[in-house]
């Protein structure tokens, strides 16, 4: 078996010393296990479920990076995590990642959408019991907590970077919009988004009207274009407050989808580029 640089890391960090060399303290009696698991909870009273997927290399002392990825209207877990690759990259990278399961196929992300949202359920409180749930259990660096998603999915990841953001450090919305009338969070907030051009399900200017917000609400400067391949273009704002940053990756052509191609018609991978931008980000007053 391969050996990855993240494993070699992780076995020189459990020799003897205080703490990690970002701050974040070694784990002790956590009883998790690596492996993939379906996790029933109760949030404000209503049953949920989410998937979980824990990689082998996982050690019970290091504290790893915990992703929550949200399926779109219409979908699940199990099918959003076949298909978006979030697990194949945990494998390779060592962090957790955790599929919630919206309650028949939908999530309260403000405006939107289906039953979650004619229940009014509270899925923010769903979002921070996974993440309390899991962290009780496994050894998650509370600095390194991030939230991604796809359609109503990206609105929930909107959402939680909007009023959770005490506990998530960068949020990552495929194909989404900000979803509810008022968003100010106490902090700057590093997003990166993805969206098509031709996206008629969540049309692309509210995606970019998004964007907008917050390169403006993160007092960002003038934005440069810092990848461009076939139809792919992202941009990077500049001097953002607190180093959050505010990128953009317009897809030229591409509809209501989640980019996943590494070559043409798209030229971009939302999961790689979405875990590369997670890593750039820490939320320190959660040490």
């Amino acid at each position: 078996m391969r050996t990855s640089p993240w494993m070699l890391l992780a076995v020189l960090m459990v020799l003897p010393g205080p703490a990690r060399g970002d701050g974040a303290p070694f784990c002790t009696g956590k009883t998790g296990q690596p492996g993939d698991f379906v996790e029933n909870i109760v949030s404000s009273d209503f049953a949920r479920t989410y998937r979980l997927h824990v990689p082998e290399a996982y050690l019970p002392a290091v504290p790893v990076p915990l992703v929550l990825a949200f399926h779109g209207w219409g979908d699940n877990a199990e099918n959003f995590e076949r298909y978006v690759g979030f697990s194949e990259k945990a494998d390779e990278e060592g962090f957790i990642v955790a599929y919630p399961e919206g309650v028949e196929n939908s999530f309260n992300a403000g405006v939107c959408c289906g039953t979650a949202n004619h229940l009014g359920l509270d899925d923010v409180q769903f979002a921070r019991d996974i993440v309390q749930t899991i962290s009780d259990t496994y050894c998650v660096d509370p600095g390194r907590v991030y939230v991604t998603g796809f359609s109503n999915g990206a609105m929930m990841a909107h959402l939680l970077a909007c009023e959770a953001s005490d506990l998530f450090a960068a949020a990552a919305p495929a194909s989404g919009f900000i979803g509810v009338p008022s968003c100010e969070p106490p902090r700057p907030v590093p997003v990166i988004q993805t969206h098509g051009t031709v996206d008629y399900t969540v049309p692309y200017w509210m995606g970019k009207r998004s964007n907008d917000y917050w390169a403006a609400y993160n007092a960002c400067g003038q934005p440069e274009t810092v990848y461009q391949k076939g139809a792919a273009t992202c941009i990077a704002y500049a001097d953002c407050a607190e180093d959050a940053t505010v990128e953009f990756c317009e897809i030229r052509g591409m509809g209501h989808a989640w980019p996943s191609s590494d070559g043409p018609p798209y030229w971009l991978d939302a999961t790689d580029t979405f875990w590369d931008f997670f890593e750039q980000h820490v939320l320190e007053q959660a040490k």
